[in-house]
């Protein structure tokens, strides 16, 4: 069996990258000197370019060794919630998830090799190993539901600018791949609906298994915001983050088939048994609300369908 354990080199390395980050985060949301920020960027991406899969994997078993509550939302859920997040930590672990996840054999080695503290991470933050042999799959998931979110709430009028501009700044220093894509466009719902096509365009599957993989990751963030939005108290109602919560939960249903829909559901349902419900009727609303509508949708499309096929 392979060992976990970072050489001393190795283990130099996952420090320098994470210094990096670190100041990278600095001159990020300075707004002073993005030059400094983009030559930060290219020390990390040539140190990086050193990294293969195994010691990408190894680095993040390390990295993540410490997470051992395993209900700890994730990283996105704490940027939306305002729960203390170290970013530069969580933006090189998603920097070295993309090398670690080239590897065919990723979620085996996880299965073999991973650390709790690693599995924790990696149970909360939309991986999984249902479709083995391309794990990067995942990642495209990942970067889409992120990048269509920023979209959503980019054109969402009624939430306060400085509010919004918070979440998505935080989301494009954490992938740096939406902040490449992103940085000299115009960030609303329709480009970022674009661009969103990483997951969709992966012609090498076949569409049913790209179908079930979706439905299950989408499972996690929805709950892990639900419960997030049930800790608001009808007493103290904060609207900004029931609004920015039900965009989020509308984002994760919006491309899920009926069957994943009815699954994500009934997953919800679950866990709402063993949540106390009584003063956060608002928050359940909003909740309610957001898989009502999507099963509008559902209901509109079978009538237009069901009219097309009397025409």
């Amino acid at each position: 069996m392979r060992k976990i354990e970072l050489t001393k080199k190795e283990k130099n390395t996952l420090d320098y990258l994470l210094t990096l980050n670190k100041l990278a985060e600095q001159e990020f949301f300075s707004n002073k000197n993005m030059d400094n920020f983009k030559i930060l960027n290219d020390l990390i991406e040539e140190k990086l370019s050193e990294i293969d899969e195994d010691i990408a994997y190894r680095m993040l078993n390390i990295l993540y060794k410490d997470r051992i509550q395993e209900k700890a939302p994730s990283t996105e859920i704490k940027i939306l919630n305002s729960i203390d997040v170290d970013l530069p930590k969580e933006r090189l672990g998603i920097l070295l998830l993309s090398i670690a996840l080239c590897d065919k054999n990723f979620f085996e080695n996880t299965e073999e090799l991973a650390t709790l503290g690693f599995n924790n991470y990696k149970n909360t933050n939309m991986l999984n190993g249902f479709f083995i042999g391309y794990p990067m799959i995942n990642y495209y998931f990942i970067l889409d539901t992120a990048e269509n979110f920023i979209g959503k709430i980019s054109d969402e009028d009624s939430i306060p600018k400085e509010i919004k501009n918070d979440i998505i700044n935080k989301f494009l220093f954490l992938y740096k791949d939406l902040y490449d894509e992103l940085k000299t466009k115009r960030i609303n719902q329709k480009n970022c609906n674009i661009l969103a096509n990483r997951y969709n365009s992966s012609k090498n599957f076949n569409p049913n298994i790209t179908d079930k993989l979706r439905n299950i990751l989408s499972i996690n963030p929805f709950c892990q915001e639900a419960i997030e939005l049930l800790k608001i108290s009808d007493d103290t109602i904060d609207y900004n983050k029931l609004i920015i919560g039900k965009h989020y939960l509308d984002n994760i249903l919006e491309p899920l088939t009926e069957t994943g829909t009815k699954d994500l559901e009934n997953k919800y349902h679950n866990l709402e048994k063993y949540i106390n419900l009584d003063n956060h009727m608002e928050a359940l609303n909003y909740i309610y609300d957001s898989i009502t509508d999507k099963q509008e949708k559902f209901d509109k499309r079978k009538k237009l369908a069901k009219s097309s096929h009397n025409i």
